[in-house]
């Protein structure tokens, strides 16, 4: 079985789960946090139909929502 960038968060999730996973200026996510955002926006793309024929462009400045759409999109298995 290949490890995938979405099992590899959400194994850090349930190891770190409240420590700090990302500061972006004065804000800080958990590695829970980032799981979750990540799942959140996953369930979205999946509910929509995207899966792994399709890609998603993403151009956004540094911020901890391009965080959000990164994990999202790898836990959706689509690429980017």
């Amino acid at each position: 079985m290949a490890v995938t960038a979405g099992y590899e968060i959400t194994w850090a999730a349930r190891q770190y789960g409240d420590r700090v996973a990302v500061k972006f200026d004065d804000q800080s996510l958990s590695f829970d946090e980032v799981n979750r955002r990540g799942n959140r926006l996953a369930n979205t793309l999946i509910e929509l139909g995207l899966n792994q024929n399709h890609r998603v462009g993403v151009i956004l400045n540094n911020s901890l929502e391009t965080l959000d759409i990164v994990v999202g999109v790898a836990k959706a298995g689509v690429s980017h």
